[in-house]
């Protein structure tokens, strides 16, 4: 986690609170989806627009995934003190190896959805975003074409001129 950026251990510390606020007792992969989500001018809610999904029907079927799983009195327990599963641990460890890949030297956002992403219909959130078309390699590909420079004056003016 010492390589997050702010708005990625943002998302950890509201999935964390998420969690706590409707009486789960441990911090999985969906906590972290929705709270990647639901700033509805954050980094992940812009990109999943980006690729033609609208992020408020994900958002209510991933807060339903959530309402099924086992609750109890939300005024028991501190958000920092709940434990984030193995599951959840694994994520992030495969967001690092994203940032790692792609050259990043800090784990973000974008990070945390291909991890997200890549496990696919294997866990309900994966479930959830491969139903919208939100893969790993969809990810990837439009963080690609974000980091692609934009062409300088010379090189527009040469490829329009027939060079």
């Amino acid at each position: 986690m010492d390589r997050m950026t702010r708005q990625a251990r943002d998302a950890l510390q509201a999935a964390r609170h998420g969690a706590a606020r409707i009486g789960n007792t441990e911090v999985d992969g969906e906590h972290l989806l929705l709270a990647l989500l639901e700033p509805v001018d954050s980094r992940v809610s812009r990109l999943v627009a980006e690729l033609g999904v609208d992020p408020a029907p994900l958002r209510v079927q991933i807060e339903e995934e959530l309402s099924l799983r086992p609750r109890v009195s939300a005024a028991d327990f501190d958000p920092d003190a709940l434990l984030l599963t193995r599951r959840l641990r694994r994520l992030l460890e495969a967001a690092t190896r994203e940032a790692d890949e792609l050259g990043d030297e800090c784990v973000g956002e974008d990070h945390l959805l291909a991890a997200l992403a890549q496990e696919g219909p294997a866990t309900p959130g994966g479930l959830r975003l491969r139903e919208h078309g939100i893969t790993r390699d969809v990810c990837r590909a439009t963080l690609a074409r974000e980091r692609r420079p934009a062409p300088s004056a010379v090189e527009r003016s040469a490829t329009t001129d027939g060079w």
